[in-house]
């Protein structure tokens, strides 16, 4: 398809999703404007947003509330609302764990449902008793057992790096968490070089490159800001764009782009960046991707691409969604 007909790509993705707020559910939308909001600072995403954290995020904090007060006083651990998987082998694997350490999956949702309250001012506000409280049941627990493993970095892979990025940003009592977890992503499969010390089927080798885009993503706190840490992940994916891009699909290869763009790497890895963004361009239906249909279908993807696309020269925390 005509590069032509990209010009401009991330902004196209915004206005689509802004034409077509009436028939979206809000859950996509609290998604998708909680990203466009990082890249605008928009007051007009405000309104969706704000929907979606009252009416979700809020009740997720508050309900799992009292189960973490179950499990930190009375050590009742926590039930497995999940579904199993079927035909999905990092799914299938991430299941298995739950179903052994269901605490687990607790703990990947209600962190990153914290994070967004405490980084949207609504701990200081509607949610602040609920937020206090968790952080004071979250303060008596040793993530570090529950995360520092390899069959957790191999089985929760980007879930877990979200996870342990929360804790530090929430200043729980695990503060060597967040690099004891990346290092030891690091040296499973990196040598001193950082080359890959295994072979990988296609299935981990998605969870590896998942794992480090999530560690620039979260260091990022998710938009917010760019990072100069972690210098060696954008470095590893200029380096081996060419098997990145035959091996993975567009969101993942979206995610590498964006990392190496919030680490401000763009000039460095020119030919990288242009390497993801032409293959992107390719293989980017828009015509399909914007229709009703995949605006909620593949609304992960046209976020990432909007983010990487979109041609903005400083991110923004929040918003502040407190009620006037």
């Amino acid at each position: 398809m005509s590069k032509l007909k990209y010009h401009n790509l991330g902004e196209r993705i915004l206005n689509r999703y802004k034409e077509k707020q009436t028939i979206l559910p809000p859950e996509i939308l609290g998604h998708f404007f909680q990203r466009a909001y990082r890249l605008t600072g928009n007051d007009a995403c405000i309104p969706p947003l704000a929907q979606y954290y009252y009416d979700t995020r809020i009740p997720i904090v508050q309900k799992g509330l009292g189960l973490l007060q179950d499990y930190v006083e009375h050590d009742i651990n926590f039930p497995l609302n999940h579904n199993h998987p079927t035909n999905n082998k990092r799914k299938i694997d991430r299941y298995t764990l739950y179903q052994k350490c269901p605490e687990i999956a607790f703990f990947d949702e209600f962190l990153i449902n914290l994070f967004y309250l405490t980084s949207t001012q609504l701990c200081t506000s509607l949610a602040e008793n609920t937020c206090k409280r968790s952080i004071a049941l979250l303060q008596q627990i040793d993530f570090e057992k529950i995360y520092y493993n390899k069959e957790v970095m191999l089985k929760d892979n980007s879930f877990m790096i979200n996870s342990i990025f929360f804790i530090n940003y929430l200043k729980l009592n695990n503060p060597h968490i967040r690099t004891k977890v990346v290092n030891l992503v690091k040296d499973y499969y990196l040598n001193e070089h950082y080359c890959l010390q295994q072979d990988l089927k296609m299935w981990e080798y998605h969870s590896f490159i998942y794992s480090l885009t999530h560690i620039v993503i979260a260091a990022s706190h998710f938009y917010e800001k760019d990072i100069s840490q972690y210098a060696w992940i954008p470095h590893y994916f200029a380096e081996n764009i060419d098997e990145i891009i035959a091996r993975t699909k567009i969101d993942i290869l979206a995610e590498v782009g964006l990392s190496i763009k919030l680490s401000k790497q763009q000039e460095r890895y020119s030919v990288a960046i242009r390497k993801i963004n032409d293959h992107i361009i390719n293989h980017y239906n828009f015509d399909r991707m914007l229709t009703p249909k995949y605006l909620i279908k593949k609304e992960h993807s046209n976020s990432i691409i909007m983010l990487l696309f979109y041609n903005n020269d400083q991110w923004y925390p929040g918003p502040n969604l407190i009620l006037k």
